[in-house]
């Protein structure tokens, strides 16, 4: 990658991004909260739907959440 950010999150890397645990995600996609993507049986998550969805909570967005880069 070039200069870009990857594009799609794994169920590994989503939650470190988002400054939560594995299963919050877990219940977070169970729940339909969180937009994700399916190949097979591996899931994957945009990183900009991420920060769209994280926009609209009441928490505080990205900066509160302590995200680093992945």
């Amino acid at each position: 990658m070039t200069g870009t950010q990857r594009r799609w999150l794994s169920t590994a890397a989503a939650p470190k991004y988002l400054g939560i645990g594995t299963c919050m995600l877990y219940r977070l996609i169970d729940r339909a909260r969180s937009p994700r993507t399916s190949f097979g049986r591996v899931i994957r998550l945009q990183r900009g739907q991420l920060d769209d969805d994280d926009d609209d909570d009441d928490e505080g967005g990205a900066e509160s959440a302590g995200r680093v880069p992945v």
